[in-house]
């Protein structure tokens, strides 16, 4: 049998508290680049930051878009309890996608929802279980945001100020031909 919507809540708030403390080791591995799930940099380059940016989107995008705007709509009476469901359904992430960055947990957790599902019974019972994966996807996108590799950008991606480019023009222009 499974789980019902009240016991993978309180069990995904009580992963959120552990993980508020210390990081998943699955992003920490990550982070380190001890990539042994996929082909992760084994054809760029000998490098992961593709795949850092791709999990690092998808994070922010999925926990700072796309589940803000599923609160909201449980506050939204033009929205059925079985609309929100099937809309919700069509955005858990895949396992073949996390598991692609080596996030299993999140596809084991995610499954444990959606297994859920079918007890939620009223809005307010999917508006208590999506508080409950939004925090855990909060927590787990503030992780990867902190480990990701920021220092990079000055590096590889630096602003050009008018100054510079009045420079380059200035070199290209007195280059010997």
């Amino acid at each position: 049998m499974s789980e019902s919507w009240k016991e993978v809540r309180e069990a995904l708030e009580q992963e959120t508290k552990r993980i508020s403390l210390s990081c998943p080791d699955e992003i920490k591995r990550f982070h380190y680049g001890i990539i042994t799930h996929s082909d992760a940099g084994k054809r760029a380059y000998n490098q992961f930051l593709g795949h850092y940016v791709h999990l690092y989107s998808f994070y922010f995008g999925y926990s700072g878009t796309t589940l803000n705007l599923f609160g909201e709509l449980t506050r939204d009476s033009r929205y059925s309890l079985e609309q929100l469901k099937d809309l919700f359904l069509r955005t858990v992430p895949s396992r073949p996608m996390t598991e692609y960055s080596g996030q299993i947990a999140l596809s084991d957790w995610g499954e444990r929802v959606v297994a859920a599902l079918p007890g939620v019974q009223t809005k307010q019972e999917f508006a208590e279980l999506l508080a409950a994966w939004t925090a855990y996807m909060g927590r787990r996108y503030w992780w990867i945001h902190w480990y990701f590799p920021w220092g990079a950008g000055p590096a590889i991606c630096k602003r050009i100020s008018r100054e510079d480019i009045m420079e380059m023009v200035r070199l290209v222009e007195t280059a010997p031909h």
